[in-house]
């Protein structure tokens, strides 16, 4: 790519794309790895707090994350057994008291923005169906071999695990802790308001 070091950056779900972002933006050149041969439509509703706006928004993306995200008039706390409302916070003083509104938006949709400014965006390589075979540490210097799709090896100044909660990545690090099951379930579905 270009004389910038070059971070790669293990994942293209949400965190991984605006990590990439984030870094291209500023003094690295940026190897995305993802292990699925396409960024598929899987996921849920997300919430997008001001803060979360804010940093959107840095990276150039308000235009493309209003045209697909919702601003609800509320947040709303129903009770699952009867239907009542148990709660309501109303979301139109978030844009005057924050700078950006409360939003929600499909994850699918977030990742689409994300991943339409990675492709536009200089010094930034998204690498689909592509994994780190072997981290390879020379004399100071960090290289990574990546396998699957594209079969190289980068000179990369550091490596960022955005691969989910049962990271590969994660096990590269001596010592990291394992992710434990709670135990708990959350199921999560977008329902017509027609419907409700």
């Amino acid at each position: 790519m270009g004389e910038r070091p070059t971070l790669v950056v293990v994942g293209a779900g949400i965190a991984g794309l605006t990590t990439a972002l984030a870094a291209s933006r500023g003094a690295f050149d940026v190897v995305i790895c993802e292990r699925t041969a396409e960024l598929s439509e899987i996921g849920a509703g997300i919430q997008l707090s001001p803060n979360a706006g804010r940093v959107l928004a840095d990276l150039g993306l308000e235009p493309a994350i209003a045209a697909v995200a919702i601003e609800p008039r509320a947040i709303e706390v129903m009770s699952g057994e009867s239907g009542a409302s148990l709660l309501a916070i109303p979301t139109a003083r978030f844009r005057e008291r924050y700078g950006f509104p409360y939003r929600v938006i499909h994850r699918a949709d977030l990742q689409r923005v994300l991943a339409a400014a990675a492709a536009k965006a200089t010094g930034v390589r998204l690498l689909l169906g592509t994994t780190i075979d072997d981290v390879l540490p020379r004399g100071g210097d960090l290289f990574v071999k990546l396998k699957g799709q594209r079969a190289e090896v980068v000179h990369a100044a550091a490596i960022v695990g955005a691969d989910g909660v049962w990271s590969e990545t994660r096990t590269r690090i001596p010592g990291a802790a394992e992710p434990r099951p709670s135990g708990r379930t959350a199921w999560r579905t977008v329902v017509p308001v027609d419907n409700v």
